[in-house]
């Protein structure tokens, strides 16, 4: 609760498979909803924070009011979750002892295509595949195989990456795919062999998808409950660019702009299954339609079999270099 306090002060001080569970938060022409903002503030999610922050620094004051006013309305139902949300597995040092394990892949493919071919392939409509919000659909294993046989074969898709992550049951994990801008964010005044100069300051922007998910395995473990939420950032470009007066010359000092969209969704599936994702996650800007899959499963585990191996047998010492070494003998003379 006190770091969550210290946001809500941080803000104050720069004066700032069922699917019933959909939530997209539709950005403004400006970037998301402050509530939206903070929910992702509020959250546990550390990239998705990075992107917040990002936008913080480029709002305005009335923005800023408007994110803390949605932070304090949202802090109770936060505190409520944290509280009733099972707590992850803890970490089972004993090898003969089991663990509940998830097993999460989550591709991330980029469709260059028209509407037709997308339509065709995840077995929709035209308008839901081309659809800017949040879509779930739930893949039997043909459907599964026929968009990664897609992938693998066709020019149009191609999978951008495919990490598997094994977790806890009940603990959060991420996936991230961000690019990096550099911009001029400030000037160093330096002297350099008597001349006075301005040295420009390069600062660090991020752009990308971020998909969050934390498995719950029920008590068969039968079926797992995924809570997935994500975030995608988009820079506006060109880089809006100003210009500033140094040591009587102008120089360039750029205001980069992130654009967010944040969506969330609670799905239940049967172990080994896979979920479609698509529409909402996909930055602006790009060209292609992005999807996601999100295949889980549960499994358990002894303790002992994730711990690396470690041989206690004792070390034999090691003879002095040299001592096992025939003598060298020193000729002198002929």
């Amino acid at each position: 609760m006190r770091w969550i306090l210290g946001v809500v002060l941080l803000v104050s001080v720069l004066v700032p498979v069922s699917l019933a569970g959909d939530e997209v938060q539709k950005p403004s022409p400006r970037g998301a909803s402050p509530e939206a903002l903070a929910r992702i503030i509020l959250g546990e999610d550390g990239p998705q924070q990075n992107f917040a922050a990002q936008v913080l620094q480029q709002s305005d004051r009335s923005t800023l009011l408007a994110i803390q006013s949605a932070i304090r309305k949202q802090l109770p139902d936060a505190a409520k979750l944290a509280a009733t949300r099972s707590p992850a597995a803890p970490l089972v040092t004993d090898p003969t002892k089991s663990v509940d394990l998830v097993n999460c892949e989550i591709r991330l493919l980029e469709v260059d295509a028209g509407a037709a071919f997308l339509s065709e392939l995840i077995g929709t409509d035209e308008a839901d595949a081309t659809s800017s919000t949040l879509k779930v659909q739930y893949l039997d294993d043909p459907q599964l195989e026929v968009i990664l046989r897609a992938a693998h074969k066709s020019s149009r898709i191609r999978q951008i990456i495919a990490p598997r992550l094994t977790v806890y049951d009940g603990q959060h994990a991420n996936v991230s795919m961000l690019d990096q801008t550099r911009y001029i964010e400030s000037y160093r005044i330096e002297c350099l062999s008597g001349t006075t100069v301005a040295q420009p300051v390069l600062g660090l922007v991020h752009d990308g998808i971020v998909i969050g998910l934390r498995p719950t395995t029920s008590q068969d473990k039968r079926y797992l409950t995924l809570e997935l939420e994500g975030t995608s950032a988009s820079v506006v470009k060109p880089i809006r660019s100003d210009q500033i007066r140094l040591l009587g010359r102008l120089h360039p000092l750029q205001r980069p702009h992130t654009e967010l969209e944040s969506w969330r969704s609670t799905v239940r599936i049967p172990t080994g299954g896979s979920i479609l994702l698509w529409g909402a996650f996909t930055p602006r800007g790009r060209k292609g339609v992005g999807l996601a899959i999100v295949t889980a499963t549960a499994f358990t585990a002894k303790a002992g079999a994730m711990l690396p191996e470690v041989d206690l047998t004792p070390a034999e010492p090691k003879a002095p270099a040299g001592a096992g070494a025939p003598p060298r003998v020193k000729r002198v003379g002929k």
